[in-house]
């Protein structure tokens, strides 16, 4: 018996290819979803990995903004790193720091703009 969880997913994904047809999910799409959730009888967290992507792709911006905050949380992550290895002294290491820093900055202005256009836009 499938859970709730994935007959709901089901239900949604149904309801978005009606709702958008100009959804990119082929025609097979819909049949593997449904041995997925009722034959197989799979866990949501693998029908979600492998459907997500077919039913409920994220709008352009949406990817473009995931991309900025991923990409600013991976320079601070490395701005961190580098300030604690002992081998990077001086101009080197200070000329490192200051394009880390430089790129976080812009990646910062970057996000909020693409946001408010979100937002004006809805």
């Amino acid at each position: 018996v499938p859970s709730m969880d994935a007959v709901d997913y089901f239900v949604r994904a149904l309801r978005k290819q009606g709702d958008d047809p100009t959804t990119d999910a082929e025609p097979g799409s819909v049949r593997e979803l449904k041995a997925a959730v009722f034959d197989e009888v799979r866990p949501i967290a693998a029908i979600r990995k492998e459907f997500n992507p077919v039913f409920f792709q994220p709008a352009p911006d949406a990817r473009e903004r995931e991309l900025l905050e991923k990409t600013r949380t991976t320079t601070r992550r490395l701005l961190g790193l580098l300030r604690n290895l002992d081998f990077l002294r001086g101009a080197e290491r200070q000329t490192l720091v200051d394009a880390l820093e430089g790129l976080e900055t812009k990646l910062s202005e970057a996000i909020p703009t693409t946001r408010d256009e979100t937002s004006s836009a809805a």
